[in-house]
């Protein structure tokens, strides 16, 4: 007589509340920060292939770090915050509907290091990156005292 194919055991208690954690990284809305590449814009005034090495490693430096903030650290940390798309640069709004993205409300300004900036598409957790900005020209402010 053949043997019958041995089932797997079925544990009686099966935590749901388990997660697999990622050291370091924090809690924001009950799941962990994120960044995705995949949208980043390749051409256009705000391109990433326009990025040095020095600036790509104080990006890295700073998504790194962010990564390990809680919500109210993040939005503290060095003028990182959302910004209505209707606010932004002429040039930033053109941009955004060549890259068919005009549907968007608005968009995260991040600061690396004086004017230098990178900016995102939040989507839940997840920070999309989409440009960089080494001389503040999405949101163009006016110098105090100018």
């Amino acid at each position: 007589m053949p043997k019958r194919p041995k089932r797997p055991r079925q544990s009686a208690s099966v935590s749901v509340a388990k997660r697999p954690g990622l050291p370091g990284a924090a809690v924001i809305e009950g799941r962990y920060l994120a960044w995705r590449f995949s949208s980043s814009d390749l051409g256009g005034p705000f391109s990433w292939a326009a990025i040095s090495n020095a600036d790509w490693d104080s990006v890295r430096e700073r998504l790194s770090a962010f990564e390990r903030m809680n919500p109210s650290e993040l939005r503290r940390a060095g003028s990182n915050h959302n910004f209505s798309v209707s606010v932004l640069s002429r040039e930033a709004k053109d941009r955004l509907q060549e890259l068919r993205l005009d549907d968007q409300v608005e968009l995260w300004s991040f600061r690396v290091t004086g004017e230098r900036r990178f900016w995102c598409i939040k989507q839940e957790n997840i920070y999309a990156l989409l440009w960089w900005d080494p001389n503040h020209q999405v949101y163009p402010v006016a110098k105090r005292g100018t």
